[in-house]
């Protein structure tokens, strides 16, 4: 089972590790190509790994488990999510809910994931809270299925960046600063997609 965020890089390796210059700590983000049609398990509107952990349960019934927010898993739905509580793909990549849902009373998961998505408060939740995970119950082909990576500026001419060339995927090369922490490296990557995504014309169609 492969756990991947919809156009986000969410995912925080790494996270315990203090600050390094060893290069296999730095993170790596993979894009897929948009024609994939992999075998989608399941689909969930968060991080289901900080929904085990409780770091949402200020916005959800004590009683809500982790299947009542399964959606349906087929990667149509992604969309739907984001043109409902995001409005737009750039909303929903920067994190900001920016759209006024009208929700039923009764809709109770649908009114938590609202008011997570909202939350303006100081907690330990971050921006996976609203990263909408897919899960892919397959191995997946780098040379089918990846489009670019997004790596440390050294692996650019290592052997590992000889053989990303090799499969026709685009480096997205980031600097690397001398002892910065794994997970310091974020929001660079972020930027990184996102003006891959610019450059492509990419943002609205994640919608469809």
């Amino acid at each position: 089972m492969l756990y991947t965020f919809y156009g986000r890089p969410s995912f925080r390796p790494n996270m315990t590790e203090l600050a390094t210059t060893m290069d296999h700590y730095l993170p790596v983000c993979l894009i897929f190509k948009r024609s994939f049609s992999g075998e989608v398990r399941r689909v969930f509107p968060f991080d289901t790994g900080a929904f085990v952990n409780e770091f949402y349960r200020s916005y959800l019934h004590r009683k809500m488990v982790l299947g009542d927010f399964a959606l349906e898993a087929d990667l149509e739905t992604p969309g739907r999510v984001i043109s409902t509580f995001f409005g737009t793909a750039r909303s929903y990549l920067q994190a900001r809910s920016e759209t006024s849902a009208k929700l039923d009373a009764g809709q109770f998961e649908a009114k938590s994931y609202a008011a997570l998505i909202d939350a303006r408060d100081s907690n330990a939740m971050d921006s996976r809270g609203s990263g909408i995970e897919v899960q892919i119950a397959e191995p997946i082909a780098i040379a089918d299925w990846i489009e670019a990576a997004v790596v440390p500026s050294t692996f650019v001419d290592s052997s590992i960046g000889r053989e990303l060339r090799r499969l026709n995927v685009e480096m997205l090369p980031y600097d690397v600063q001398g002892r910065l922490r794994p997970n310091e490296y974020t929001s660079t990557i972020t930027d990184r997609c996102m003006h891959y995504y610019a450059k492509h014309g990419m943002l609205e169609e994640i919608l469809s």
